[in-house]
């Protein structure tokens, strides 16, 4: 953006955004390039530093590499943060799909494997807390937008360990999440595995995928307990 565009878009004098933005370019989060200006990579410094605020993400930094190349799939590591899903870290296996989620993109917690995971597990009081104030809207055909359906499958969840996304936030796309949860009680954020739903089918989902992700979780809740 121009000077004048940053200007009309934030409804101040050009000198005002002029002095900003030469602040940024000084603490590298504006770049100049002739008469426009970008965010710079200043940012990634910013970003890291957040991310390391979760004690989670060092600690699954290993195990996340590790679920990518036995599986093949995307793993997700995922926090609750005022009542939305936030990805902070994703790994890529060989055969990994791109879709247009990214890390720090928020999300509704009813849609997806991750979410659901953490939210069966928070204290009564918290997620009756983010249910008041979640409107269950559909991205695909399959996503729960009954509270009662919603709250009968996050007891499930928590009879089994692991929650599921069957298309029900991107179509076409699966996961299986599990919560990391301390020995205290505490839900730390959750991991996933996501893929294509022809590889990601029932069978494979509820079987070996879904043992695989709740095992390393309750290893990741063991190690946090004690670190």
């Amino acid at each position: 953006m121009t000077i004048k565009e940053c200007a009309e878009a934030l409804d101040l004098a050009n000198s005002t955004v002029h002095k900003h933005l030469a602040t940024g370019k000084q603490t590298r989060l504006v770049v100049q390039e002739g008469t426009e200006y970008r965010l710079g990579l200043g940012f990634l410094t910013y970003g890291v530093a957040v991310q390391k605020l979760f004690p989670i993400y060092e600690l699954t930094q290993d195990v996340m590499d590790n679920l990518a190349d036995e599986t093949g799939e995307r793993i997700w590591l995922k926090v609750e943060e005022n009542g939305r899903e936030i990805p902070i870290e994703n790994v890529a296996g060989e055969q990994a799909i791109q879709t247009d989620r990214d890390i720090g993109g928020p999300n509704k917690m009813h849609k997806t494997a991750g979410g659901k995971a953490i939210l069966a597990f928070l204290d009564a009081e918290r997620r009756r807390e983010i249910l008041a104030d979640m409107e269950l809207d559909a991205n695909t055909d399959n996503t729960i937008t009954d509270r009662e359906k919603l709250e009968a499958e996050l007891e499930q969840i928590r009879d089994e360990g692991v929650a599921y996304n069957k298309s029900e936030d991107i179509a076409g796309v699966n996961a299986v999440g599990a919560p990391i949860i301390d020995n205290d009680g505490n839900v730390h954020g959750s991991l996933v595995i996501a893929g294509p739903e022809h590889r990601l089918d029932d069978e494979r989902l509820e079987n070996e995928l879904a043992n695989l992700v709740k095992g390393t979780t309750n290893e990741v809740g063991i190690n946090i307990s004690y670190r």
